[in-house]
């Protein structure tokens, strides 16, 4: 009996018919599996696609079995209610699914962002503060801290957010600025980003639970930021045009004297984030801090540029993600590197790579920040013709400070500019093979577990 139905199974063809079918439909996925790891192609429509070769498969049995074997077959009743149940069952999963969300990532990022160019004098004194680390206050003795013209920051804002959102156009992207003074004004009332920051660093302790943690943030969010003073200000920009920002991005400018020597040193800026200490998006208005040392600009047009960059950049990451696409896995001759590319991450070959100097200090950042800084030390003792005497003494004095413990108030982390690029070689399953093009500076070290990135334009 067993046999017999075997033989009848073979002269059907079914186990033809449903092999041809597997290797079919495995060399569809395997190729869009291509299409996704060398073009970007949505991991989603894989998902799709296998679930469609699965759920289809009764169909293709039981008309292997009755249209398998030579000669004309009549439809039997199985295959008039089998075939249509069987495509009924998959339409209605995948409407189900698109209702669901199911098939395709439909998560509510944010995509709205208001962008405000500041050169607020209320909040020049906190500037003045040390906080310590990255952190350090001007010392007000030596010099002076005051507002850029009017002129001269339309000009900055009006550029600015114009270039901005040009690298937005056709995306599923909203930004908007203030357009008067009584916007502007309503801004400028909202409390101190550089001053929240002071009092969060006196009396946040690393230590304590996160419970604690939580309660320290909570108070002090509750005392010091104004809940009424934000929502007349977004009162204000809804009225105009029906628009609640999801984030938003506050930069102060302001101009930098030195009385010593009795000269401009130019303008520098500070970016606010409005994130968590782990770097999630928190919004609206929670401030917290882009953790630079203030660059100085003697020329306006080269800090356009760099705000241009700095507030695109963080637009891109919020809304489409970190793209860190994997870690370094292993380090090869010749300036390159195998890198592991996480599951749920698509690259596509034309893409460049970059690793961003962050450094984790509750982690292995103050090692990691040490052994750097002496690989910089000995690279400028080795490269005579490229000294810098300037950054040589920086780098001793904050080793110093690293070593005898006095500079080590530096939050959780900080850092965050690109320390190497890398041009993809290959992409091999879930390994890409990449060659290390530039570091900045020279003397970056590459480290196994080095997150990878791609590379916002």
């Amino acid at each position: 009996m067993k046999k017999s139905f075997i033989k009848e199974l073979l002269s059907r063809r079914v186990p033809q018919i449903i092999g041809s079918y597997f290797i079919a439909s495995t060399s569809m996925i395997l190729f869009l599996d291509w299409l996704k790891i060398n073009y970007a192609f949505p991991k989603e429509f894989i998902t799709l696609a296998l679930f469609g070769a699965v759920s289809i498969l009764p169909s293709v049995v039981i008309l292997a079995y009755f249209h398998g074997a030579p000669g004309k077959d009549e439809w039997t009743k199985i295959e008039k209610i089998g075939v249509p149940i069987n495509i009924i069952f998959i339409f209605s999963i995948l409407v189900i699914g698109y209702k669901s969300n199911w098939w395709f990532d439909n998560n509510d990022k944010p995509n709205k962002y208001f962008i405000h160019i500041t050169s607020n004098e209320k909040y020049i004194e906190d500037y003045y503060v040390d906080m310590g680390g990255m952190l350090k206050g001007l010392n007000n003795n030596k010099y002076v801290i005051t507002s850029i013209p009017d002129s001269s920051l339309n000009y900055i804002h009006e550029v600015v957010f114009s270039n901005v959102i040009s690298r937005f156009h056709n995306l599923d992207v909203e930004i908007e600025t203030h357009v008067n003074k009584e916007e502007l004004n309503l801004l400028n009332a909202l409390p101190s980003h550089r001053g929240y920051l002071n009092i969060l660093v006196r009396n946040f302790n690393r230590d304590d639970s996160d419970e604690q943690q939580m309660e320290v943030l909570d108070s002090i969010a509750s005392s010091y930021l104004s809940e009424e003073t934000y929502l007349k200000f977004e009162k204000q920009i809804n009225n105009r045009i029906d628009f609640v920002p999801d984030y938003i991005i506050v930069i102060d400018i302001y101009n930098s004297y030195d009385k010593e020597l009795d000269k401009s040193l130019g303008i520098f800026y500070d970016v606010h984030w409005l994130n968590d200490f782990h770097g999630h998006f928190v919004g609206p208005y929670i401030p917290g801090t882009y953790n630079h040392s203030p660059k100085k600009f003697k020329d306006i047009d080269e800090l356009i540029k760099e705000l241009t960059e700095v507030i695109s950049n963080s637009i891109s990451q919020i809304t489409f993600g970190d793209l860190i696409i994997g870690e370094v896995s292993e380090i090869l001759d010749n300036n390159m590197v195998r890198i592991l590319r996480y599951d749920n991450q698509s690259v596509n070959r034309n893409v460049t790579l970059v690793n961003k100097g962050i450094y984790v200090w509750i982690e292995d950042g103050y090692e990691k920040r040490i052994e750097d800084i002496e690989l910089g030390l000995e690279y400028y003792q080795n490269n005579p013709e490229k000294f810098d005497s300037t950054k040589y003494q920086q780098l001793l004095l904050e080793l110093k400070g690293l070593k005898d413990g006095t500079d080590r108030n530096r939050g959780e982390r900080s850092g965050g500019g690109i320390r190497y690029t890398l041009d993809i070689i290959d992409v091999i399953d879930n390994m890409i093979i990449a060659e290390i093009v530039s570091k900045n500076p020279p003397y970056s070290k590459v480290r196994l577990g080095d997150k990878i990135r791609i590379k916002f334009d």
